[in-house]
């Protein structure tokens, strides 16, 4: 359907994208719905096609995300306290030049083919403020310590995985902070 509020540019998206979920998508669908996940070979092509981190400036290049080579998922929601941020209890100890991270996440969207995890860890802990304390850690595939669980099946969404995610003793390096340590809660609120 034709709308007004579509420029030109706006419709030759909307049918680049058309075109692609019919040859790529449609034919799969059920496929992917069965094993309940798409394969990773999807997120390039659609980086080739160049819809993914088209918010990314280009100055900033290309770090693996938008060719869809290398793929995230952020670990927030916990076993026994839902996505209630201030209830976290995966913890992250400093130990030298890095952290040692424990704890277990869930309903971890993307997980199981995640090259980057963005985990929510607590890092200190103020009784009167259970806000205070959580830190953005990147657990990168492979890292000791570091497993995925089994994979949750899910009333809809069934192609998009959604793991367990446990962390015993992975050492995570001070390089892999994102932001300031105990400001996690900030910017997730702002996201």
């Amino acid at each position: 359907m034709r709308r007004d509020i579509f420029t030109p540019d706006h419709e030759a998206f909307r049918g680049l994208v058309r075109d692609f979920v019919a040859k790529e998508v449609a034919p799969h669908y059920a496929e992917w719905e069965q094993t309940g996940q798409m394969p990773r070979e999807f997120f390039t092509q659609l980086g080739a096609l160049g819809v993914l981190g088209m918010a990314i400036p280009e100055e900033y290049g290309d770090s693996g995300l938008a060719s869809g080579e290398l793929l995230t998922a952020i670990a927030m929601t916990e076993p026994g306290t839902g996505s209630d941020l201030a209830g976290i209890r995966t913890t992250a100890v400093r130990d030298g030049d890095g952290y040692v991270l424990n704890g277990a996440k869930t309903f971890i969207t993307g997980g199981l083919l995640a090259d980057l995890v963005i985990v929510v860890a607590r890092t200190s802990t103020d009784p009167d403020n259970r806000r205070a304390g959580l830190t953005l850690l990147v657990v990168e595939d492979g890292m000791p310590g570091f497993t995925r669980g089994r994979v949750l099946n899910k009333m809809g969404m069934k192609v998009q995985d959604t793991v367990e995610l446990s962390f015993d003793d992975v050492r995570v390096p001070v390089a892999n902070r994102l932001g300031e340590e105990g400001a996690a809660f900030g910017y997730l609120g702002h996201n």
